[in-house]
C-alpha cells in the first residue's frame, strides 16, 4: 500500500470528521509534509506510529470508542518521538486532514 496513503488514512482514522471523508480521498504528498513538520515528527516515526494502530474490522469506518482508542494511542506514539508535541498541534494536525474533502 503507498505510504501517504497508509499515513493518510491512519491520521483520517483519528480525525473527529472521518465519516465525512470517502473512501477514494486522501491526503496528498505536500500536506502530509506539511503534517510532519508541524508535528515535528519525520517520516520514519510517522511509518512506526501508524504501523502499530490496530483495528480488527479496517474496511468499516471506526466506532466513537474506537477513533478516541485510536487518537490516543496514536497521539502517544506521537508524543514519543516529540516529546515538545501538544495536544493543540496534535488536533491541528487532524483538523487539518479532517478538512481535505
Amino acid at each position: 500500500m503507498h505510504r501517504t496513503m497508509v499515513i493518510g488514512a491512519a491520521l483520517a482514522m483519528a480525525a473527529p470528521a472521518v465519516e465525512a471523508q470517502s473512501a477514494g480521498q486522501r491526503p496528498d504528498r505536500a500536506m502530509m509534509r506539511q503534517v510532519m513538520v508541524d508535528l515535528g515528527v519525520g517520516r520514519n516515526d510517522m511509518r512506526t506510529c501508524f504501523g502499530q494502530l490496530n483495528r480488527a474490522n479496517a474496511s468499516e469506518p471506526p466506532s466513537d470508542t474506537e477513533r478516541a482508542e485510536i487518537r490516543e494511542e496514536l497521539y502517544g506514539c506521537l508524543k514519543s518521538a516529540n516529546p515538545a508535541l501538544t495536544e493543540a498541534q496534535f488536533q491541528s494536525a487532524m483538523s487539518r486532514i479532517a478538512a481535505r474533502k
